[in-house]
């Protein structure tokens, strides 16, 4: 099986789980798998996915009466309230990238 085959096989095993409607852990010990394999997988596609998009999610975030934005890369998640400090988040971003 060559990689691309392997990221194929488990992007479908991973779209099943998603709408199985059961929890990781369930669904991997009803296929008789390790819920470690299937967490590389999903981390290795979302990095791979991160990649060849060259660009992060956006989501909009509404917390009580504050609204900011959610900026979700792969595990990572950083949340920004109104009014946020701009030279913070710039100096985040560029630890960030830096890596």
């Amino acid at each position: 099986m060559t990689i691309e085959e392997r990221y194929a096989h488990w992007r479908e095993v991973i779209e099943t789980q998603k709408t199985s409607g059961l929890s990781i852990a369930d669904y991997c010990r009803s296929r008789d798998m390790r819920t470690n394999v299937f967490y590389a997988w999903r981390r290795r596609i979302q990095k791979r996915q991160m990649d060849q998009q060259g660009f992060i999610e956006l989501r909009s975030s509404v917390s009580g009466m504050d609204t900011g934005i959610r900026i979700v890369s792969g595990n990572l998640c950083i949340e920004v309230q109104r009014n946020f400090d701009p030279t913070t988040l710039r100096s985040v971003v560029a630890c960030l990238t830096s890596r």
